[in-house]
């Protein structure tokens, strides 16, 4: 089809009569669409802090962030899937793979 469309808009018979060239579309790629990572998003603030210095040098560890409060029925984190992905074609006609999300393997610890 491709080579076709090609060969028609080269052939001098076949040629528009205009006195402007014309533009033609011989060949067309779509890109792949990669799909994107799974991820947790949360809700809540899990950074440990230093803890807050007081004057006379020593450290409040109440400060730190360590121990974190949340209430019933509270969203305290969200659990975004891997994106699907579309598959790219090159000028041809065939495919051009895409590369799929990936899934975090191994679950990781919260304090909760």
């Amino acid at each position: 089809m491709i080579d076709r469309a090609i060969t028609d808009a080269c052939n001098p018979d076949e040629a528009p009569t205009q006195t402007r060239p014309s533009a033609v579309c011989v060949a067309r790629a779509t890109p792949p669409v990669h799909g994107s990572d799974g991820r947790i998003v949360y809700a809540v603030d899990l950074g440990l802090r230093a803890g807050k210095l007081l004057e006379d040098g020593s450290i409040d560890l109440r400060e730190r962030n360590s121990t974190i409060a949340v209430t019933a029925d509270q969203e305290v984190s969200l659990i975004v899937h891997a994106t699907v992905v579309e598959i790219g074609y090159d000028v041809r006609g065939e495919c051009d793979p895409a590369k799929p999300g990936g899934t975090k393997a191994q679950a990781t610890r919260t304090r909760f």
